[in-house]
């Protein structure tokens, strides 16, 4: 039995009738077929011209950002050495205000310029390589506009859109347009690549907002209209009507005829203004009925595929008013699952390599000392967001004294280190008294001088 003959009459999407819809095109392939590197390049200017001109995509990519990385996700060694596990944690903070090669931004606003790519762009690569001197650990962080195939590798088929792959689809190495129109080849081992796959084999990021880019670009020519309407709406204040059907109108030139006798009309403006108009004319006020409320309920559907395609809910994005209580909960819900999603992204693509690496280079450098378990760290995420942090601090403390939650939970739930919040809380009781709650004081050690900057692969200047 032939079974693919009857799949058209079970499945109503593929019997086709013209008589209801107009045929669509569509094709099952690798991802690389259904977005190939020019037409991804070209969501990417789309993407950027939005983010530049579009309030409403700039601000829901800048939120999704703040509240994912807030003033940073913070690392916590986990060697199991306190001594150890405190050294590096301050030798982290310390690299941390210089990490980059230019010297511009510390850690936590690279984790804030990284998730804005991602959504902007689609995508972002990092380099891991070192300071200008060759002794320590910096990072290098690569537009995806200049990850591009070389002229010369254009026929080679294991390079697609400046990746270079092997049999299993892996990144052996990645292709970087650098200064002079000069390519750079960089090996996978060295190349951070940080996007949000929606296909396995998926070999570059898309930009978030590309479901949505024809209703961002629709929104914005309904509105550039409607605003020239209304701007040549209100420089028309009264309007002449003619009883007779004539067509002499209230700019035009009086005639030979037209007398003060028979009610001639004239336009005379300021305080006191006499207007004199023939007796088959009538004179009323321009009133223009834009824009309304019509057009603000079918833009509203705009808004909403912006935020879908970023996978936040509209309410958060745009107009919380129509929603409370327990509704309220449920869209904050969403919001902090997202932004749970894009933490989750962060680390495991791009913050667990970057501290293999960094503390790889400063153990050999001897800028840390050897343990067994060096490599081995969690990361400390911002505080969620809640609509109800009373009753939720509440529960929390109940949870921590009934022995449910552990004390390290319950100050991550904050963005904090709980071992600093003991260490400090001991130091409190112990120049205030009991009044403080007792805590296990924790041996800090002296600080690390920071790590200068440089670079590797050459950029033309901007």
């Amino acid at each position: 039995m032939n079974i693919g003959a009857y799949i058209g009459r079970m499945v109503d999407a593929l019997g086709w009738r013209p008589q209801e819809r107009q045929l669509v095109w569509a094709h099952a392939s690798d991802s690389r077929a259904d977005i190939g590197d020019i037409d991804r390049m070209r969501l990417v200017a789309l993407s950027r011209k939005c983010y530049l001109n579009n309030a409403i995509v700039k601000g829901s990519i800048t939120d999704l950002a703040r509240y994912s990385v807030g003033s940073g996700i913070k690392a916590l060694p986990q060697s199991g050495d306190a001594v150890w596990d405190a050294t590096a944690k301050e030798w982290w903070e310390n690299w941390g205000h210089y990490p980059e090669v230019t010297g511009r931004y510390d850690f936590a606003t690279l984790q804030l310029l990284i998730s804005e790519c991602i959504d902007r762009d689609g995508e972002v690569f990092i380099i891991l390589t070192k300071t200008k001197d060759g002794t320590g650990a910096a990072l290098q962080v690569i537009e995806g506009h200049r990850v591009q195939t070389p002229p010369d590798k254009a026929d080679n088929k294991n390079v697609f859109d400046g990746v270079e792959m092997d049999k299993l689809n892996r990144p052996k190495a990645y292709f970087i347009l650098a200064a002079e129109e000069s390519f750079t080849r960089v090996p996978a081992e060295d190349m951070i690549h940080i996007f949000e796959p929606e296909r396995p084999d998926q070999v570059r990021g898309y930009p978030r907002i590309s479901v949505s880019l024809n209703q961002c670009l629709d929104r914005d020519e309904l509105l550039r209209l409607e605003m020239q309407a209304t701007k040549a709406a209100s420089t028309i204040s009264l309007v002449a009507t003619s009883k007779s059907g004539g067509t002499s109108g209230i700019f035009g030139p009086l005639t030979s005829n037209e007398t003060v006798d028979n009610k001639t009309m004239e336009t005379v403006w300021g305080g006191g203004a006499i207007l004199r108009m023939r007796s088959d004319q009538d004179i009323k006020s321009f009133q223009l009925n834009r824009p309304n409320a019509d057009l603000n309920a079918h833009l509203e559907q705009y808004i909403r595929s912006v935020a879908l395609g970023l996978g936040l809910p509209y309410e958060f994005v745009w107009d919380s008013s129509k929603v409370s209580g327990a509704n309220t909960r449920l869209i904050t819900a969403k919001a902090a699952r997202r932004f749970e999603q894009r933490q989750n992204l962060l680390i495991a693509q791009a913050l667990r390599r970057i501290w293999r690496y960094a503390a790889a280079v400063a153990i050999k450098n001897g800028d840390l000392p050897s343990t067994e378990k060096w490599h081995k760290v969690s990361w400390i995420a911002p505080r969620s967001i809640t609509v109800d942090h009373g009753r939720e601090a509440q529960s929390d403390i109940a949870l921590v004294e009934a022995g449910l939650m552990s004390r390290a939970e319950y100050f991550a739930s904050y963005g904090q280190d709980w071992q600093e919040q003991v260490a400090q809380i001991a130091k409190e009781r112990s120049a205030l008294g009991p009044l403080v709650p007792e805590a296990l004081p924790i041996q800090l050690p002296s600080p690390l001088p920071p790590v200068a900057s440089g670079s590797v692969v050459g950029m033309p200047p901007p």
